[in-house]
């Protein structure tokens, strides 16, 4: 059953998210997302699950808000993905479980967490792009 349907049934989506472009926030194959339905309209900061054209679906956090479309990245990705439509947009996490801890995203730790980490992108990317260019140096 697709996940948009379990949403409008349910109202609540579960799942272990894999891979590792939310982390530090989500450790894939570890933490458990709660999705909701989206609302009409999203907000700087919400985490959303979208489907992107190729088909697959992705929990990513949105950058900046641009009338009915997202500018979205993962917290763990040095790239942005811009124009994304609300038309793709799934639900929104309302927070994971992390064991058997429960962490709402709307928590004041985590609003802080999102502005720092957003604030903090440019020397992330800076970072980010230094070792990669190191490791295919080292390579060689």
């Amino acid at each position: 059953m697709e996940k948009s349907e379990i949403l409008k049934r349910e109202g609540m989506y579960l799942s272990t998210p894999s891979g590792n472009s939310m982390r530090p926030l989500l450790r894939g194959g570890k933490d458990t997302v709660v999705i909701r339905p989206a609302p009409d309209r999203l907000a700087r900061f919400d985490i959303c699950l979208y489907r992107r054209p190729d088909g697959k679906d992705v929990l990513h956090r949105v950058i900046r808000v641009r009338g009915a479309c997202y500018d979205i990245r993962g917290d763990g990705c040095d790239y942005t993905e811009h124009g994304v439509p609300h038309g793709r947009v799934i639900g929104v996490m309302e927070g994971f479980f992390r064991g058997q801890r429960y962490i709402p995203v709307s928590s004041c730790a985590q609003r802080l967490y999102a502005r720092a980490w957003n604030l903090l992108y440019p020397a992330r990317w800076f970072a980010m792009r230094c070792w990669r260019k190191a490791r295919r140096i080292l390579k060689k």
